[in-house]
C-alpha cells in the first residue's frame, strides 16, 4: 500500500512538480519523500500532466480513455457540488417550513380562541333573548299575546306609562 497523497496544492517547498519542474496550481500527488535538492530540502511532488503521460507510456490506460477518466472526475466533482448545494437548500427548506409550521399552531391558537370567544357570545345573547322573551310573555297577557295572536303587536299594543 502506498503512502503517497493527492493534495489540493504543494504545501512544502519546491512546491513544482518534480518531474517537469512547472509551478503546480492544481492537484498532485505527494509522495511523502523529501530531497536533499534544495538547502532546505524539498518534498517530491507529481502534476496532473506528468503523472497522466506516465501512466499512458506505461501502457496502464489509453490516452483517450483516460481523458474521459479525468473529464468523469471533473463531472464528478461538480456533481458533488451540487449536491452539497441542494443540501443548504434542503436545509434552509426544512427551516422554512419549520417556521411556517409555527405560524399555523400560533393561528390555530389563535382561532380555537375566537371560537371559545363567539361561543361565549352566543350563550350571552340566548341569555338575553331568553330574558327578553320572558319579559314579553310577562307583559303580553295583560294586552294581549302576540305570540298566540300570531300577529304583531301594534305601536298601539305596547304598554304606556298611563298603562302602568
Amino acid at each position: 500500500m502506498s503512502d503517497w497523497l493527492q493534495i489540493d496544492r504543494p504545501i512544502l517547498p519546491p512546491a513544482s512538480c518534480i518531474l517537469c519542474g512547472g509551478g503546480i496550481g492544481g492537484p498532485v500527488i505527494d509522495t511523502r519523500r523529501d530531497i536533499p535538492l534544495l538547502p532546505d530540502g524539498g518534498r517530491v511532488y507529481a502534476c496532473r500532466t506528468c503523472m497522466k503521460l506516465g501512466a499512458v507510456l506505461f501502457g496502464f490506460a489509453p490516452g483517450e480513455a483516460l481523458d474521459e477518466l479525468h473529464e468523469a472526475g471533473a463531472l464528478l466533482e461538480a456533481v458533488q457540488a451540487q449536491i452539497e448545494e441542494h443540501r443548504e437548500l434542503h436545509a434552509q427548506s426544512e427551516a422554512a417550513i419549520a417556521e411556517l409550521l409555527a405560524s399555523l399552531k400560533e393561528r390555530d391558537e389563535e382561532l380555537e380562541l375566537a371560537h371559545g370567544s363567539v361561543a361565549q357570545l352566543q350563550a350571552a345573547l340566548n341569555r338575553v333573548r331568553e330574558d327578553t322573551m320572558a319579559q314579553l310573555e310577562a307583559v303580553a297577557p295583560v294586552h294581549g299575546s302576540p305570540m298566540e295572536s300570531g300577529s304583531p303587536m301594534e305601536k298601539d299594543d305596547y304598554p304606556t306609562e298611563e298603562d302602568a
